[in-house]
């Protein structure tokens, strides 16, 4: 059976954890961050998201994607609000399970685990744990670039973390770029914001969350579709 692995990294503050959350969702893929470890295998309230994203094979169906196509062309002129036949599929936008309270609510599962293990069992979107260059190696991983402005990811930490003060957010996002950086540089000999490493690169201040989560999906659909089954 084909097993899909996706790695996001990035701009911190780029929107990689809301793309990632979406991706997970939509695929019914197993979701991790670098604090949270979430299984998403059909495990959603939502029955109807489950019978439209996953086939009895586990592959993405028909249905969805069209969907997906559907809304793809309405962003690109802005008019995805005037079709009564895009109003349906809200439920991909909805806050997952342990974000839905916000990011202090205590909801998240601070667990460890073993990067290479997730790799092999494969079904698995991973935010900002260095995936690109952690599983390097791993075959069939689609690896995602996502980046943005400045000015926007200020502004999108400080709405995700519930700040008022722009400075605050800066040093927040300073503070992590710096470890980061020093992460990839130090045991990778790597740069995060060089596109070379990545399969597929976004920039969320061209194009929004929604049109990142259509990209990244046609990505990852065409990277399934090349595996043989």
């Amino acid at each position: 059976m084909r097993k899909t692995l996706v790695t996001i990294d990035g701009h911190i503050g780029s929107g990689a954890f809301d793309v990632g959350k979406k991706i997970a969702r939509m695929f019914g893929l197993r979701y991790f961050d670098r604090a949270r470890l979430q299984v998403l295998n059909g495990e959603t309230d939502d029955t109807s998201l489950v019978l439209a994203s996953t086939g009895s094979d586990g592959e993405f169906s028909d249905r969805l994607w069209a969907w997906i196509e559907r809304a793809a062309s309405y962003f690109a002129i802005g008019a995805a609000g005037d079709d009564p036949l895009l109003q349906g599929a809200t439920d991909i936008h909805r806050p997952l399970t342990w974000d839905s309270n916000g990011p202090s609510s205590g909801n998240a599962l601070d667990k460890a685990y073993d990067l290479d293990q997730v790799a092999k069992d494969g079904n698995a979107v991973i935010v900002h744990r260095a995936g690109a260059v952690e599983l390097a190696d791993v075959e069939q991983v689609s690896r995602v670039g996502i980046f943005a402005e400045w000015d926007d990811r200020v502004n999108r930490v400080m709405a995700r973390e519930g700040l008022n003060d722009a400075a605050l957010a800066e040093r927040i996002i300073s503070e992590r770029e710096k470890a980061q950086k020093e992460y990839f540089h130090k045991m990778h000999k790597a740069d995060p914001e060089d596109p070379d490493l990545y399969d597929l690169v976004i920039n969320t201040s061209d194009n929004n969350i929604d049109i990142a989560t259509i990209q990244v999906s046609r990505h990852v659909k065409e990277a399934r579709d090349a595996v043989p089954v």
